[in-house]
């Protein structure tokens, strides 16, 4: 079988975290499937996008485009990238001018095809742009196609027009073969909308890779946390819970990873709470760096108000840790009492008191418990299986 992968978000030069996971699953998959071949497609996503009310960024970003050069890059044996360069004219609002991305995806698509032989099927992973690109290639060459929504908030805001999709959004969904949500939480989520979801396929991580080694020693009950430095990931509310967690148990340190715009604000918020000396800032970190911190924490802690899955929860609980998370949505589908403690969104006092009771109740958490259950309900085998099936259920139909 031979896929056709279409990532809205993907790693680049600018941002090497972005959208991460869509490649490291598709060489999962690969790695679990040597019998099928898959083509990510490439085109510089987010590099390249020309905002018409930032003419002076804008023309930086044209001259980038102007250099840059199409390339094929082999990732493993049966997958490999394919990109073409695409400038993105926007205002936002109304989502862009596509066709150089259209034109792009296109032409990285007769390669793969030249490459592999003919296509049997697209992933598309995001309505837009992802989604409505599939759409226009699974029509023009007559293929079925997959998409999968992780979009979180669903929907972005700018992909609303008077309390409805935009045309592209609706396209996406009304014509994918199989729309799948990440979480349940999701799926509810889409259906406001008017979105029909056949499946619930989790993202998954290599938990081979994130494994519960042995705790290094470390000084002091350690709480890791990692994200966005936004508002909107509650990080405010974590360093409130914290000061208020620290007072009663002074050995507790609290590790944030991750960079944002609010960085600068909320550094200042541990300063003024008098607990910058018990918090460590690591900046944005590389996988390795993640797994390791995952590894050496005792206590996975997310404060977000809104997460449609939570990709960093299943890493750590692959690492075997206990988590401590706002019922935000996404990351409830693989929580329970015997794996985390869980909190009301924005609640400061109450995510102290998780804190404080979960380091008093460490013991009760066992981490090879933690992680089996886990794996076995979330893991790359289990996921993949799942998908892989998706794939073969909608070429049986054709």
């Amino acid at each position: 079988m031979n896929i056709f992968v279409i990532p809205s978000w993907y790693p680049t030069q600018e941002s090497p975290v972005t959208g991460r996971f869509f490649k490291e699953q598709a060489i999962l998959y690969a790695n679990g499937y040597k019998q099928d071949n898959l083509a990510i497609s490439r085109w510089g996503q987010g590099e390249f996008i020309i905002d018409l009310m930032a003419p002076l960024t804008a023309i930086k970003k044209l001259f980038r485009f102007i250099s840059a050069k199409k390339f094929e890059n082999s990732l493993a044996e049966n997958v490999a990238e394919f990109y073409t360069p695409a400038v993105e004219i926007r205002p936002r609002k109304y989502a862009g001018d596509l066709s150089s991305i259209l034109n792009a995806n296109i032409s990285n698509f007769q390669k793969a095809q030249h490459k592999y032989g003919n296509i049997d099927i697209v992933h598309a992973h995001v309505s837009f742009p992802a989604g409505f690109i599939a759409a226009k290639i699974a029509q023009t060459f007559n293929i079925p196609y997959v998409l999968t929504e992780h979009m979180g908030p669903f929907p972005f805001p700018f992909y609303l027009e008077n309390g409805r999709l935009l045309k592209r959004l609706q396209i996406a969904f009304l014509e994918a073969d199989r729309v799948i949500a990440v979480s349940n939480f999701l799926k509810n989520e889409m259906s406001r909308y008017d979105v029909i979801t056949d499946e619930v396929i989790p993202d998954f991580i290599d938990d081979d890779f994130f494994s519960s080694e042995k705790r290094a020693s470390v000084t002091g009950f350690v709480f890791f946390a990692l994200g966005r430095i936004a508002k909107e990931k509650g990080i405010d509310v974590l360093l409130k819970a914290f000061a208020i967690a620290h007072t009663q148990n002074p050995d507790m340190v609290l590790k944030i990873g991750g960079i944002g715009a609010d960085m600068l604000e909320m550094m200042d918020v541990s300063k003024r709470l008098g607990i910058d000396d018990n918090i460590e800032w690591l900046g944005e970190l590389d996988v390795l760096s993640v797994k390791t911190n995952l590894q050496e924490c005792d206590v996975f802690i997310t404060a977000s108000t809104y997460e449609t899955f939570g990709v960093v929860v299943s890493e750590a609980l692959c690492c075997g840790k206990p988590i401590i998370s706002t019922m935000c949505g996404g990351p409830e589908d693989m929580l329970e009492q015997t794996n985390s403690v869980l909190v009301p969104i924005g609640d400061a006092s109450a995510m102290a008191a998780a804190m404080c009771k979960i380091e008093e109740e460490i013991q009760n958490f066992d981490s090879t418990a933690i992680r089996s259950k886990h794996i076995s309900e979330f893991g790359k085998n289990t996921v993949t299986a799942k998908l892989r099936e998706v794939y073969l259920s909608i070429l049986r139909d054709d």
